[in-house]
């Protein structure tokens, strides 16, 4: 969609880190990608010089503006903090993976949306701008309703339920009923007047949807095994079982869920853009998500109105990260840089070697040269050229033969 094809890439010496490069390396070339330079890091035996030392070798790479982070959050936060210190963060757009850019975290101090401390901190304007993933939220319609009407009664169904209320509220469960300890008043846990409200801190999980597929996969799965193996009508599970069909449900939001290969969920995650508001607090703005189509295709929407990199609020235009290649002349070619094999440069055929294409050159038969004007057209016949009395060379030759001739008499 940005036309990055010079990248660098960050990432953690841990499973998570190599695997997610191993990954994003072998797709790289499906999409004309090149990572200059990657650097592997460890957030326990890293120094701060080694996180600058990271970043100082990625600033030298001149035509580099994109760099992709896929590690932890910790070791996320260091390699920020570094290129804040040398001076060069707001220089690159930083691409997270879906380990760091949770709402209650933007870089150090920095804020979100659920953050109680949005104070603009340091690291801030390094991130600005920054994409980063997210797994896709859509909040479960009628949850809110079903858990705020709970009440004690509920542990009939569920007996760890009163631990939840009385760690909830405070409450206890002293037959003494409701008293006053350490300067608050502490209810009994069957007092009528607690509820489960917003305004005591009720707030629906983000991914509660994902528990919500979970179960509806296991609750299909079982009966589709009892309905094909026993009939419908039985009850209880029979021997025989089977994996779930491929797509036995929709979810919340209406996309059909299926296992990927048997094993993994569907992927669907939220593209996430670190902005800059008027107020000047920053946060995690959902610009666009990943998912499945029908056929099982990848499908990426993205908002690009929505899309802002630094500066106004409306300055939505991403840098250019690329290495293009020059445009050579005659009987020159493009080769890679030895110090970067990301970029190009031109490098000539020399006299007596001829330009097959843009990236080879191949040797002229003795007695021929580059044919002149068509780089690409082969090699000519050297000229011949003769050498007569009236040559003004072969005048000054014998002149000097002659010369010699005497003085030798």
């Amino acid at each position: 969609r940005f036309e990055w094809s010079y990248v660098s890439v960050v990432y953690t010496d841990s499973e998570y880190g190599d695997h997610g490069y191993e990954t994003l390396t072998s797709l790289a070339g499906e999409y004309s990608i090149c990572f200059s330079a990657p650097h592997r890091i460890s957030d326990d035996r890293f120094t701060e010089e080694d996180y600058d030392h990271v970043i100082r070798t990625i600033a030298e790479k001149t035509d580099v503006r994109v760099v992709v982070l896929f590690a932890e959050k910790s070791a996320t936060l260091r390699v920020l903090e570094a290129a804040r210190r040398v001076g060069v963060g707001s220089r690159f757009v930083w691409l997270g993976s879906d380990s760091w850019p949770d709402r209650r975290y933007a870089g150090s101090g920095s804020g979100g949306d659920d953050d109680e401390d949005d104070d603009k901190g340091r690291d801030t304007i390094v991130l600005e701008g920054a994409l980063a993933v997210q797994p896709l939220y859509a909040p479960l319609s009628g949850f809110d309703e079903y858990f705020t009407g709970l009440r004690l009664d509920h542990e009939r169904n569920n007996p760890w339920f009163r631990e939840f209320w009385r760690a909830y509220h405070g409450c206890t469960n002293d037959d003494s009923g409701e008293k006053v300890a350490a300067g608050k008043r502490v209810y009994h846990c069957r007092d009528p007047r607690l509820k489960i409200e917003r305004r005591n801190g009720y707030k629906q999980r983000r991914f509660l949807h994902f528990v919500r597929d979970a179960v509806y996969a296991v609750a299909h799965a079982l009966d589709d095994m009892r309905a094909d193996v026993c009939g419908r009508g039985s009850v209880g599970l029979c021997d025989a079982m089977r994996p779930p069909d491929e797509d036995a449900f929709a979810d919340v939001v209406g996309n059909g869920f299926g296992f990927v290969d048997g094993v993994d969920g569907p992927p669907r995650y939220s593209i996430l853009n670190y902005q800059r508001t008027a107020n000047g607090t920053y946060h995690w703005t959902v610009v666009g998500n990943y998912t499945l189509n029908e056929g099982g295709g990848a499908e990426l929407r993205l908002d690009r109105e929505r899309l802002r990199f630094r500066g106004e609020l409306l300055h939505h235009e991403f840098p250019n990260s690329s290495c293009s290649r020059p445009q050579c002349g005659s009987n020159r070619i493009v080769v890679r840089r030895k110090e970067d094999p990301c970029c190009w440069t031109c490098q000539s055929c020399g006299l007596y070697r001829y330009k097959v294409d843009e990236q080879r050159c191949a040797e002229c038969k003795p007695g021929t040269v580059p044919a002149r004007g068509n780089a690409t057209a082969g090699c000519d016949p050297i000229p011949e050229q003769f050498v007569d009395y009236s040559n003004p060379w072969a005048i000054v030759a014998m002149a000097i033969a002659i010369f010699g001739n005497q003085s030798v008499c």
